[in-house]
């Protein structure tokens, strides 16, 4: 899912009674891979779907609602310039991320709540 088009309670996700956003089996259809985080609704039973693909990177990130570091891959095929949404490895918050691939074909990646 790499446009940014606002989530959609209920359809995308819906809140747990603790607060925390949980995202439907929809959603992660509608995003297309697993992230490999454990979701709760993810129908990718843990198969790495971003697998298959060619020159990833390993970036790290920091989470701008729990402010946990974790490590994404960003894949340089997906272009120069790149946002999409990320949940959050520890708290499964939605996270949107913005990649910039340097000349030296380097990411700089910044993070902001979703």
């Amino acid at each position: 899912m790499t446009d940014s088009s606002p989530l959609k309670y209920l359809e995308d996700y819906y809140l747990s009674p603790d607060g925390k956003m949980i995202f439907t089996e929809s959603y992660h259809l509608k995003r297309g891979y697993c992230c490999g985080s454990g979701c709760l609704h993810c129908p990718y039973d843990g198969i790495e779907v971003q697998e298959g693909r060619s020159s990833s990177t390993e970036s790290r990130v920091q989470c701008p609602f729990c402010h946990e570091s974790f490590s994404i891959p960003v894949f340089k095929e997906e272009g120069a310039e790149q946002s999409f949404i990320y949940d959050c490895e520890i708290c499964c918050s939605p996270i949107r991320i913005q990649v910039t691939f340097t000349a030296e074909e380097q990411p700089e990646i910044s993070t902001d709540r979703s």
